[in-house]
């Protein structure tokens, strides 16, 4: 699971170093003025990757950081597909959702069974008190 979550944050971290510089990328995103949601995207996948990079080394005291990851991934899933189906921003935004949505799904299925969690308990930061669970 760490190298899953470390490697998902590296792909983050270059994914928006793609975005800002404009290497095709940006096509993808809707536009609201010139560049602005586009860098922002970028600049945000780009932390964001890097949040995921550290936790992954210390999950059961950041796993919760990596959940909430995986629950805005969902909402990514979701925005994209609407702009994809709806919008008619064609089948790159589409592509690019339904893999923040499985990665979003790994996260939120994967990450408290890895850490001997319940969801709940890992959304809210909970300590088990749990021989074996989150932070021993």
């Amino acid at each position: 699971m760490k190298t899953f979550i470390f490697a998902t944050g590296v792909f983050n971290i270059l994914f928006g170093i793609l975005v800002q510089s404009g290497f095709g990328v940006a096509t993808t995103l809707p536009e609201a003025s010139p560049g602005m949601v586009t860098h922002l995207f970028g600049a945000a996948a780009a932390f964001f990757g890097v949040i995921l990079v550290l936790s992954s080394r210390d999950l059961e005291r950041r796993g919760a950081l990596v959940a909430w990851e995986g629950v805005l991934r969902l909402v990514g899933f979701i925005v994209m597909t609407y702009y994809a189906l709806y919008a008619g921003y064609g089948i790159r935004p589409l592509l690019l959702g339904a893999t923040d949505g499985v990665i979003g799904l790994a996260y939120l299925y994967f990450l408290p069974r890895y850490l001997g969690v319940s969801l709940r308990e890992l959304l809210i930061d909970k300590r088990s008190s749990q021989p074996g669970g989150i932070f021993r």
